[in-house]
Parts: structure tokens; sequence; C-alpha cells
């Protein structure tokens, strides 16, 4: 069961203390604070927390016998503003930082998957290739058993015929027996022979059941690795749209910023 992610309080809680201890508020020193967290989810409610905060109040318009009385005053707003704007923009940047090196890091993670996946495939065929050829040794053997079979039954009856007809009935008899005895040797060896060629043939057959078997679950690991690896695509792809609202969101405020030194300027020149 996943753990439930922090929550916006918890979020906005952190920022708060940190931002009334003079420290800019970061990601990184919002996770160190709560001790937890995903980047992604603190930054979501750290953006959150930072439009709810009041922006720094303007002077309204006075009449013009009291501008000169103020005009220190507007300045120093106007100071408070521009650093204000300046560390927003500064915030903005340093988790601009974070998310590219978490990018970074998840790039390189889909990489690793990648070649792992290629590995995986590599191993998947070539124990498909392997199962081919036990199941064409097999047939081999099998084939070779009865072509011997065969042929040592042929000779065995054509050298008794030939012995039959070359000498006596008396040395054939004798001939006869021993060929029988003979060919009872040899009917033994041949039986041990098909005992252990079976033998080895259930060994094989065994171990073509072991290499499907691989070859199976090679094959739900590599449906595993396409599943991570996609995931892994989709947090990627969160991350760059991320990045990218955060470079929108420093182009803004360094807009702000150049506003704001422009008017200060202006504000500056003296009242006719």
């Amino acid at each position: 069961m996943a753990r439930p992610g922090i929550t916006y309080a918890q979020v906005a809680e952190a920022a708060e203390a940190l931002a009334a201890a003079g420290e800019n508020v970061t990601i990184a020193r919002v996770r160190d604070r709560l001790g937890t967290g995903s980047p992604n989810t603190i930054h979501r409610h750290l953006t959150a927390w930072q439009d709810t905060r009041p922006a720094p109040k303007r002077p309204t318009e006075l009449p013009e016998a009291i501008q000169a009385a103020i005009l220190r005053e507007i300045e120093r707003q106007t100071a408070e503003a521009k650093a204000e704007a300046e560390s927003r923009l500064e915030q903005a940047q340093a988790r601009a930082d974070e998310l590219a090196r978490a990018g970074e890091a998840l790039e390189s993670e889909v990489a690793d998957l990648t070649e792992a996946l290629a590995a995986m495939r590599a191993e998947r065929d070539t124990a498909q290739l392997n199962a081919e050829g036990l199941a064409e040794e097999i047939m081999a053997l099998k084939a070779e058993v009865v072509r011997e079979r065969e042929a040592a039954e042929s000779a065995r009856i054509q050298a008794a015929e030939t012995r039959l007809r070359a000498e006596g009935q008396a040395e054939a008899l004798q001939e006869a027996r021993a060929e029988v005895a003979r060919l009872r040797e040899a009917l033994e060896r041949e039986q041990a022979a098909r005992a252990e060629a079976s033998g080895d043939m259930t060994t094989l057959r065994g171990e073509l059941v072991q290499v499907r078997t691989r070859a199976d679950t090679l094959g739900e690991d590599l449906r595993e690795a396409r599943t991570d690896r996609d995931r892994l695509r989709e947090v990627l792809e969160a991350e760059r749209q991320a990045r990218e609202a955060i470079a929108q969101e420093a182009a803004e405020l360094r807009g702000e910023l150049k506003a704001l030194r422009t008017r200060s300027k202006q504000e500056k020149r003296p009242i006719s």
C-alpha cells in the first residue's frame, strides 16, 4: 500500500518557518525541515503557498502637497518589492536547478533500464536458440539409434547366412550357437546402449523444459521492464513540464523586477 504524500498544510508551515527565520524558501530546505516528501509534491504546494502570500503594498498617490514627505517611504517600499522579487527569482532558479538534477537522474535510470532490456532480449533469444538446438539434437539421436540397430541386425544376419552356406552342418550348428551367444551379448549391449540413450534423452528433455521455463521468465521480466520504462518516461515528462513552468515563472519575475527598477528610476525624478 502506497504511503500518503505530504499535505499543503505541512509544506506551508515549513515555508512560513523558513521565511520567518530569514532563510530562502527552497524545495531542498522545505524537504530537510519535513524530513520526507517528493520534490514534485513540495514544488506544487510551495507554488500554491507563494501565490497566497500578500503582495507588497504600494503607496497610493497622495496630494501633491505631501508627496515630497512620503517620497522616502515610496523608495523604501520599492526597494523591498525589488528585494522580494529578486528573492523569488532566486528561489525559482534554485527549484529549477533541483528539478534539472532530478531529471538527469531519471534520464540516467531510463538509459540503464533500456540497456537491461536489450540484454534480457538477447538472453531470451539465446535461450530460444538453445531450446531449438536441443530439440534437433534429440531427434538426431533417435534417428541414429534406429539406423545403428537396423545396420547391426542386417550385418549379423548376412554373416550367419554366409557361414552356414560355406561350412558343414556340424560346424554351421556350432557357429550358429556361437553366433547366437554373440547375438545375445550384442543384444545386451544394444539394450544397455538404448537404456543409456533413453537416459540421455530424458536429461535433454528436462534441460529443454528448463530452457523453456527460463524463456517464459525472461518474457515476463521483459514485460515488467517495459512497464517500468513507460512509468519513468511519464515521470520524466512531468519533471520537464515542471521545469518549463518554473522557467516561465522566472521570466515573469525578471519582467516584474525590470518594471520595478524602471518605476523606481521614474519615481526618483524631481516632482514638477
